[in-house]
Parts: C-alpha cells; structure tokens; sequence
C-alpha cells in the first residue's frame, strides 16, 4: 500500500501547473511593457545627445565661416561629424530650419536657426516631458566681425 501512496504523490497537478504558466505569463507580460518603455527612454536621450552635438557643429562652423551650414555640409567638415546623426527611433533625419519655420537652410546662412527631432512628440510621451522642447534646440543669428 505505500507504494501505491506514494505514486501518487509524484508530479504536479494540472492546477498547479496552470497557476505557475499564469504568473510567468504576468511576469513576462510586465517584462515587456518595461523593456519598451525603458528603450523608448533611452531613445530619446540619445535623441537629446545628437541634437547637441549638431548644436555643437553648428556653433562651430559660425565661428569659423560666420555662416551656418546644411546638415548635409557639417559631415566630414572640421566640425568632426563623421555621418549625418538620426533619430534612433526610426532613423529619421533631424531637421536644421531657419527662423522656426520648416525651410532648410541654405549654407551660408546666418539668422538664427533650430534643430529639430522629427519624433519629438514620442519622445515626449516615452519621457512623460511638459512639452516638446527637449528636442528643438536653437542658435541665434550668426555675430559678424564689424571692427575696421
């Protein structure tokens, strides 16, 4: 008899191996919604990075030209960008505009321009920001040399 007893005490029973399959399932659900979330984050400070780094370039070229250039002229400049940056969301190309409105500029520009994320409104949301302006970032217009 006690070996009878004791064949049935091996193995578990469909109930608990359903409530285990149930909260792995939880688990993994949770696992996921995080895991985008924290790339979505992460997207958008890299986002944040290369803006400043085209700010950077920028700057620099007005200081050298007095003018500010195309993203497309920046790379393999002096200004050390090797390749133009995108977003890391979608690899969309972030957009250089003169006086806020959605014109490219032209090289030699010199008013005040602003980079722009194409994917500022995602970025936003990932973020939980106020508002979109994390990811438009602006220079005034170029200083020229008026001495004599």
């Amino acid at each position: 008899m006690a070996s009878a007893s004791a064949k049935r005490l091996r193995g578990f029973s469909f109930v608990e191996v359903m409530a285990v399959v149930l909260v792995l399932a939880v688990l993994a659900s949770v696992a996921v919604g995080l895991y985008g979330n924290s790339r979505r984050g992460a997207a958008a400070r890299v986002c944040k990075a290369n803006i400043a780094t085209i700010i950077s370039a920028e700057s620099s070229r007005s200081l050298r030209t007095q003018a500010y250039a195309t993203l497309a002229d920046l790379v393999g400049g002096a200004e050390g960008l090797n390749s133009a940056p995108t977003c890391p969301l979608d690899g969309a190309a972030y957009q250089v505009v003169q006086n806020g409105t959605s014109t490219a500029i032209s090289t030699g520009y010199a008013g005040a321009i602003q980079v722009k994320c194409p994917n500022a409104a995602t970025h936003q949301t990932a973020t939980g920001a106020a508002s979109t302006s994390h990811w438009v970032q602006g220079l005034a217009a170029v200083m020229t040399d008026s001495l004599p």
